[in-house]
């Protein structure tokens, strides 16, 4: 019964997410291909079986389509393999620019939030009551002190659990990997799932002018890393996907126009298999007092933060709040309709272009007004991404440097075409408004390139 009760709160959860930030979590039609009707059967029992837990309404709710519907709706999906397929709804979510609507939210209610500052010790004994920590920007050094300390640092729970004493590792890592290649090399018209013989499941996401497509799931048995590498294996697994899910000409690697990794911290539980092992979440409390959560889903970030806020009033001396808040909106969440109705009413009102007036409502959703209001020419001609939005990043999202803004901020290096070529202009943008010297923009420059080069190093091969 506990997992079914897991399930009900997460799958309430993602609407409460989409109610918040309806541009941050989009709702879109989700193709599971089935080859015979006793595995449409199976998946049609277990989205009935998720709906009826989440409370999906009932023009939500999933359908079947046949082979002739299938191929008018997604004529690319191999018919000769797939007879059928099973639609649901699920929601897309944009992770990196979800985390920072909610920080700076939180810095609206009050929060004092750091970036680029990494902690590296604690303090207090022989309960911990301060963490010392280091800017990377200027090396500084500061001491924070704090009634709690909670470790929420995904795969660098176990190493920042060290800091107050020898304890046993408790996660396993399973790095995931995306590809995007153009949307015309493969223009899916819906979110597309590719289950494997392995039993693993990828998907195929349109977004813009780019389908990206992920994730895989292997074990990572070193310590975490910002950027892991991205090995032959890796792509060669996901291409390979493709061509087996849809009647495409083979892809070569060269066609990648951009790529990444993501490191999962799951909780061990005795499973090898990362695809096996439970998605759950588990509080610890450790020796000298710091409140450790780990595991988990981004969508349940909400669920996980009430558990927290409990751990905490249970073991320190600190007045936190009873739970989530159940109404409001996160930044940029305050507006009638889907995206794409946004979209439309941005394109009509400013005379801009659909694919630009969809990515203002997409990243942005509300607050596409206060962006136009700092600039809306492109930062270099055919770009979609215009001089606003480098600066909404800089003075409104707390970008410190060009990788902030390339990768977190406007999500460009994965999702526009040619985007190493938006790396100068997106500079010169930011060197206008910090300060910058010639020779940092020259290295700023070169080092989101380099992290973007080293993402597609397989290509060198």
């Amino acid at each position: 019964m506990g997992e079914f009760r897991i399930v009900r709160k997460t799958a309430s959860e993602r609407k409460v997410i989409h109610r918040m930030a309806k541009h941050l979590a989009e709702p879109r039609w989700m193709v599971y291909p089935t080859a015979k009707r006793s595995e449409q059967a199976l998946v049609r029992l277990g989205v009935t079986a998720y709906e009826l837990l989440g409370g999906v309404a009932r023009h939500e709710r999933h359908q079947t389509w046949g082979r002739a519907v299938l191929k008018a709706r997604e004529p690319l999906i191999d018919q000769r393999a797939f007879r059928s397929a099973v639609v649901f709804r699920e929601y897309v979510t944009d992770d990196a620019r979800l985390v920072l609507a909610n920080l700076r939210d939180a810095a609206a209610q009050g929060a004092v939030v750091l970036n680029h500052c990494r902690v590296v010790d604690l303090r207090g004994d022989p309960k911990a009551s301060a963490v010392q920590a280091t800017c990377n920007l200027t090396r500084r050094n500061v001491t924070i002190g704090a009634g709690a300390i909670v470790n929420a640092s995904g795969p660098w729970v176990d190493p920042v659990r060290r800091m107050e004493g020898p304890v046993d590792d408790r996660l396993i890592l399973s790095k995931g990997v995306h590809l995007t290649l153009a949307s015309d090399r493969l223009p899916v018209n819906n979110t597309v799932t590719m289950p494997m013989p392995d039993g693993r499941t990828l998907f195929v996401v349109r977004r813009g002018e780019a389908t990206y497509v992920g994730t895989t799931d292997t074990l990572v048995d070193r310590d975490p890393e910002v950027w892991p590498s991205i090995t032959d294996e890796d792509v060669d697994y996901i291409l390979r996907a493709v061509e087996r899910t849809f009647d495409v000409a083979s892809i070569e690697p060269s066609e990648v126009q951009a790529a990444w990794a993501g490191l999962r911290p799951l909780i061990a539980d005795g499973e090898n298999n990362p695809g096996e092992i439970s998605r759950k979440d588990e509080i610890w409390v450790g020796e000298r007092g710091m409140i450790t959560v780990a595991g988990g889903k981004l969508t349940g970030y909400r669920l996980m933060a009430e558990k927290v806020a409990e751990t905490i009033r249970a073991n320190a001396p600190v007045s936190v709040g009873t739970s989530p808040r159940e109404s409001g909106y996160l930044p940029g969440g305050e507006f009638d309709g889907e995206v794409g109705d946004l979209a439309a009413h941005i394109s009509q009102q400013h005379n801009l272009g659909i694919h630009t007036a969809h990515r203002l409502a997409s990243l942005y959703g509300s607050e596409y007004d206060d962006i136009l209001s700092l600039g809306r020419d492109p930062i270099c001609p055919g770009s979609k991404i215009i001089d606003g939005e480098i600066v909404w990043a800089i003075e409104y999202e707390g970008a410190a440097t060009l990788e902030d803004v390339f990768y977190r901020r406007t999500r460009a290096a994965w999702y526009e075409p040619n985007a190493c070529e938006l790396l100068q202009p997106m500079a010169s943008i930011m060197a206008q408004h910090t300060g910058w010297s010639p020779e940092r923009v020259e290295q700023e420059i070169a080092a989101t390139s380099a992290v973007f080069r080293s993402e597609l190093s397989f290509q060198a091969a």
